[in-house]
């Protein structure tokens, strides 16, 4: 028998089971559904389901149970509710009228059915989907545990990285290509440690959230890790972050807490950034199962992540330590000579060690796998991680195509890839659907041929029967966006290109390869391509897509093109929209226009919008603010929380040396912003912030900072100084 607990209806079942109604079942928005988390979905939907392969599978399961287990006016009504077979298409309120006739001749919708008989319509439909449902308690055997376990582990052992390109992980790990990784408590000061210590932490049953910089060598550590707590005899359950719901869909999620030594590993946090609501709701039930070890690029996790993780309470945070060049570098060196990969690893070292530059890259994993790629003649010519995804990609490509028989293509290829994810809105941002992207791509390549092609650089998998593939490095994925944002432009251009190349925002890591892409290649017409798409977009008016496409224009002004300061003042002259008035004089402090700082301030004093869409954009930059919500983004009452740009600003000013290259102007309107973000909210500072922050402003003394803004700042100080205290000596 099936537990009533299991199949019996449940409200929020009958709730969202009645708000199909309205849109029809092929017409409604099933990706939040509470129906899919319905044990007969989650059985039908199987052990790898996506949120579109459960929305398919509950399809499946409401068509079975209306085509099959109903019968005469109960199948009917249902095909009336749903608007399937012959009333697909038909109004809702058609539908209403004809199901409500049905049930009684001389009936109407809101008088003889929307209450009572509709209830029992719905129940009927849920009690039979529930007949759909596994047994009670088929989840739970050990045995399917410990099968999900092996496949779970198997799947993240076929990973790969960036060099060498053919070997899995676990073949790396099964070669001893894989050199020790250290960690260190986060914000912690103290001796480094080995993953032993992250081990003997899981093994003892605390969980560990594993911070990185991206390549610094995350999903290697924690395959390492899998594989110790094999050893140690332990079950492990390794998933991707974005697959969370793949792993609660399984007929065994249920029974894992229960099954001794179960651990859960969840990769790539920050990859599932962009399904936030989502993974708040699943996240917490995750880690029920503890142990657990998480990991997260740090940033993302300071901006973004942060308020996810508030309850989860682990026990130990740990951030990955840099490669040094004498030990970890020099170590994979030699591993790779010992097994055949290189021949005279002397050369590459000397050249590393010779450059200051080199040194810098190697001490991330993924760039110190990227240079022995390319070899020590080409490493002459990197000097920076633009340059060097830059001769790994071009390298990759020559050996893809002279392997695949091309003359070229590889690039063009790869690079079509990233910009269809980006451009897509994909669940995933660097995902792609393999088939669907093949078909659609223009020129002489067989599908074949794309398909090899597609293999370097994605790892393709199979979901719910059609394939999906993401890039091996998320670096890389950013890198191509960049490089094909960097082609259109300095294309010469018309400016509708321009437009469509800047349409979808691009992040932080994107933005600084743009640049760094730009400042590498001629631009003479650049200026004028910016400045003319500045011009046609604004053209046809304000709207956020407007906003976010100038508001990037403005910001590759600044940072490309040398002496725009004309150019951007005469675009202020003629801008009337606070956002983007605001971004120019923002993008003119960078560059040091003499006194823009205080016709910024003075204008930001007199006018309470703009000053709170300046608030608004600062923290929606760090992540407190949901991009959805803007452009413009405006902070008001009642006001967001600002936890996350509070301690990343606050980290900014603390390693105030790294910004002291930036205009004196920027940086008191930073200041000035910040400081607003604080004064609304009746924000007062600990004494170690406060005295952070007093440095930093009297820094700017003599950076011939306007003297309104340096008194202004000097007052919002006064109102944030912690009560009671003098923090700070005359």
């Amino acid at each position: 028998m099936h537990a009533p607990s299991d199949s019996a209806p449940q409200p929020e079942h009958l709730a969202a089971l009645r708000a199909l109604i309205t849109p029809g079942l092929y017409g409604a928005a099933l990706e939040s559904s509470p129906l899919l988390r319905h044990p007969a979905v989650l059985a039908r939907s199987g052990a790898h389901a996506t949120r579109q392969g459960r929305v398919r599978a509950l399809i499946a399961a409401l068509e079975e149970v209306i085509e099959r287990h109903l019968r005469a006016n109960d199948q009917v009504a249902a095909r009336m509710l749903f608007a399937l077979g012959e009333w697909s298409g038909r109004s809702v309120t058609e539908r209403h009228r004809a199901v409500a006739r049905l049930r009684n001749r001389h009936g109407t919708w809101e008088r003889n059915y929307r209450k009572e008989p509709l209830a029992r319509d719905l129940t009927m439909i849920l009690l039979a989907l529930g007949r759909l449902a596994p047994e009670a308690g088929a989840s739970a055997s050990p045995e399917s545990a410990v099968a999900l376990s092996a496949n779970l582990v198997r799947c993240l052992g076929r990973r790969r990285t960036a060099y060498p390109l053919d070997m899995s992980l676990h073949e790396l790990r099964s070669a001893a290509l894989l050199v020790e990784t250290r960690v260190v408590p986060y914000h912690q000061k103290g001796p480094t440690l080995t993953l032993d210590t992250v081990a003997q932490a899981l093994s003892e049953g605390r969980s560990v959230l594993l911070l990185g910089e991206p390549g610094a060598g995350k999903s290697v550590a924690l395959y390492e890790l899998v594989r110790r707590c094999l050893d140690q005899g332990l079950l492990p359950f390794p998933v991707r972050a974005r697959d969370h719901r793949d792993l609660l869909s399984d007929q065994a999620w249920p029974g894992l807490s229960s099954v001794p030594g179960s651990v859960l590993f969840l990769d790539g946090l920050d990859e599932a950034a962009t399904e936030r609501e989502h993974l708040a709701i699943g996240l917490g039930e995750l880690l029920r199962l503890r142990p657990a070890l998480v990991t997260s690029r740090r940033r993302e996790y300071e901006h973004e992540l942060s308020p996810l993780l508030l309850e989860a309470e682990f026990d130990e945070i740990y951030v990955l330590v840099p490669w040094r060049v004498e030990v970890e570098f020099a170590d994979y060196l030699r591993r790779l000579a010992g097994a055949g990969l290189v021949e005279k690893p002397g050369p590459l070292y000397g050249t590393v060690t010779g450059s200051e530059d080199l040194s810098r890259l190697v001490t991330r994993p993924l760039y110190a796998r990227m240079l022995t790629f390319i070899g020590e003649h080409a490493a002459h010519d990197v000097g920076s991680p633009a340059a060097l995804y830059g001769e790994y990609l071009v390298k990759l490509a020559r050996v893809a195509e002279a392997t695949a028989g091309l003359g070229g293509g590889a690039l063009q290829v790869w690079g079509a890839a990233a910009w269809s994810a980006h451009s897509s809105g994909a669940v995933a941002p660097n995902a792609i659907a393999v088939g669907e992207f093949v078909d659609a791509l223009p020129g002489g390549l067989s599908r074949h041929t794309v398909r090899r092609l597609l293999d370097l650089i994605l790892e393709i998998r199979t979901t719910q029967g059609g394939e999906v593939g993401e890039f091996l490095h998320y670096s890389f994925y950013e890198y191509l966006v960049a490089n094909q944002v960097c082609d259109v432009l300095v294309s010469r251009p018309d400016h509708e290109s321009v437009i469509e190349a800047l349409r979808h925002d691009l992040s932080r890591e994107i933005r600084h390869h743009v640049v760094a892409q730009l400042r590498a290649v001629p631009r003479r017409h650049l200026r004028d391509t910016l400045v003319g798409a500045y011009r046609v977009a604004r053209s046809g008016g304000v709207t956020p897509e407007v906003q976010a496409v100038c508001n990037l224009i403005v910001y590759l002004l600044s940072r490309v093109v040398p002496q725009c300061e004309a150019d951007l003042l005469e675009l202020l002259d003629r801008e009337d929209d606070l956002f983007l008035s605001a971004a120019i004089q923002w993008a003119l402090c960078h560059k040091g226009a003499p006194g823009i700082d205080g016709r910024f301030f003075e204008q930001l004093d007199r006018d309470p919008v703009m000053r709170a869409q300046c608030r608004g954009y600062v923290l929606y930059y760090y992540g407190d603010m949901d991009k959805t919500i803007g452009p413009p983004y405006t902070d008001e009452s009642p006001f967001h929380p600002c936890t996350t740009t509070l301690r990343q600003i606050m980290g900014v000013f603390e390693r105030s040396t790294t910004i002291e290259r930036i205009p004196g102007a920027r940086r008191a309107i930073d200041l000035f912003t910040f400081l607003d973000i604080l004064v609304v909210r009746h924000m007062t500072l600990p004494a170690k912030g406060f005295e952070e922050l007093y440095r930093f402003h009297e820094s700017l003394r003599h950076e011939g900072v306007d003297a309104k803004l340096w008194n202004r700042l000097a007052q919002m100080l006064e109102e944030l100084r912690p009560h009671g205290r003098d923090t700070h000596s005359e």
